[in-house]
């Protein structure tokens, strides 16, 4: 059974090989994009994510192991920014993701958000799919951004 829970200090080595293989395969990111990616997930940056007063990473466990996780920023001024939403491969299409966002929802709503906010790449069709599905819709486009990728910025008002 698929649990989701906040991160803690136990889950450190486990969220970064999981980050790091999942990073790993997405191909519409240039190499050196994942490598950068790879590195914002040192054990020291992800022990930093704990001191902070609310929670800023979800993760879903099944048998005391992270399949999935929805890494997030905190809010300012009632808008919160999505900055990773992943799911190990094998666990796809059986409602992983959803779960965390759902949980991230509930949260953005205890806390009085009124915005959330995320881009994906232009290319990752899967992606928009699934969060146009979870009542995101697409607010326009960033040319030439992150790692010169065209991204789409998302939005779901609360």
């Amino acid at each position: 059974m698929v649990k989701i829970r906040c991160f803690k200090e136990s889950d450190i080595l486990n969220f970064r090989e999981l980050a790091r293989n999942e990073i790993a395969n997405y191909h519409y990111l240039p190499e050196s994009a994942r490598l950068e990616e790879d590195r914002r997930y040192f054990v020291a940056e992800l022990a930093e994510q704990l001191k902070q007063p609310l929670p800023s990473i979800f993760v879903a466990e099944e048998d005391k192991k992270l399949i999935g996780a929805l890494v997030f920023k905190k809010d300012v001024g009632g808008v919160k920014w999505i900055e990773w939403l992943f799911v190990h491969h094998d666990h796809r299409k059986q409602g992983v993701a959803t779960r965390l966002l759902n949980s991230f929802i509930e949260l953005c709503t205890v806390c009085g958000d009124k915005t959330i906010l995320c881009d994906v790449v232009s290319t990752n069709i899967i992606s928009q799919d699934f969060l146009k599905s979870n009542d995101f819709k697409s607010i326009g486009m960033i040319e030439k951004a992150w790692y010169g990728l065209d991204f789409y910025l998302m939005q779901r008002c609360l």
